[in-house]
């Protein structure tokens, strides 16, 4: 490779964070979150929620039940049962992450 070539990759190079150089098995992406940088608390958990579950799809959803023939006690109860066993499943999935304060990288390594 020329020098030209070698300083423009240098000039590139994203600079790293913390004192290991990447590899192909450790990063910064894929360690425990250490305890200084877990930001989240109960009201960024409620918040994230409120969030997810007050959208148009939501709203969509009720209506489209409704057109189908559903009354709207029937409706809603539909929208219960399907948040509650979405939020089951989510709880679940995210406990390797809560115990061993691990990303969704890992997880999703230890599939393949």
């Amino acid at each position: 490779m020329s020098v030209g070539m070698k300083s423009i990759l240098a000039y590139l190079e994203v600079p790293q964070e913390g004192g290991q150089a990447p590899t192909r098995w450790i990063n910064n992406d894929i360690k425990p979150v250490e305890a200084g940088r877990r930001s989240w608390n109960f009201w960024t958990f409620h918040n994230f929620s409120v969030m997810t579950s007050s959208n148009i799809s939501v709203y969509m959803t009720g209506s489209s039940l409704i057109a189908m023939g559903l009354t709207w006690r029937q409706a809603l109860a539909v929208i219960i049962v399907g948040n509650v066993l979405v939020a089951g499943l989510l709880i679940v999935n995210s406990l390797p992450g809560m115990f061993y304060h691990s990303t969704c990288i890992i997880r999703v390594r230890e599939k393949g």
